[in-house]
């Protein structure tokens, strides 16, 4: 299910990839929305990296799940998304990522 305030579907990083120097959220919004090439890994397992301590990596980890057999979400961080500790969403994305399966591997970098 997916669930947007606007009829545009992934609005929010839409939004950001016209920013300069943040088109790679065009990335974002298209695998949000199941128009990237290939429509991700179909078996297997995935890593997810998360440097960035926002949100568009537990989104990306979470939305792998269903589509592989394991995926691990590595951050360098104590807690996945901390930054959006701010916007008082980092609780409700890490009930989400939890709720995946996803295996999560604090303060670990590649």
């Amino acid at each position: 299910m997916l669930a947007e305030a606007t009829t545009t579907l992934g609005d929010r990083a839409a939004k950001k990839r016209i920013v300069p120097d943040l088109s790679a959220w065009d990335r974002v919004a298209n695998f949000c929305t199941g128009r990237m090439a290939g429509e991700g890994p179909a078996s297997g397992s995935a890593t997810v990296h998360d440097d960035d301590s926002f949100c568009a990596g537990s989104v990306i980890a979470g939305l792998l799940v269903p589509q592989v057999r394991h995926v691990d979400f590595a951050i360098p961080t104590e807690k996945g998304a901390e930054r959006t500790e701010n916007t008082l969403e980092q609780g409700t994305i890490k009930r989400c990522l939890l709720k995946t399966g996803a295996a999560v591997h604090l303060r670990n970098t590649i």
